[in-house]
């Protein structure tokens, strides 16, 4: 993550993370626990992003619902911007911008 900390994690102490899968193999490549909430992030090597890229993060956010915060998907490209409340960060500056809000 570049030597970023996140800030809200007090300096010292070790964020939890997870992997989440269903049964039907949908998939979410991380879960950073923040408190009482979770933030869902999905990794995508590829420059282009497509529909199917969202499945996984959609999901666990429509099951986790108020514990899930600040959905991201990483992705090849350069570009960053905000898609159904998913936060998408090209993943050249994903270090300096995941954890900020």
């Amino acid at each position: 993550m570049n030597g970023h900390r996140c800030p809200s994690i007090p300096q010292g102490e070790r964020p939890s993370f997870y992997f989440w899968r269903d049964s039907n193999g949908v998939e979410v490549d991380i879960l950073i626990e923040q408190g009482e909430r979770m933030m869902p992030i999905e990794i995508k090597s590829g420059k282009t992003i497509t529909r199917d890229s969202f499945s996984g993060l959609e999901k666990w956010v429509a099951l986790a619902g108020d514990m899930a915060i600040n959905p991201t998907l990483i992705y090849g490209g350069g570009e960053h911007y905000s898609h159904k409340g998913i936060r998408i960060r090209g993943w050249n500056k994903a270090g300096t911008s995941v954890f900020l809000k």
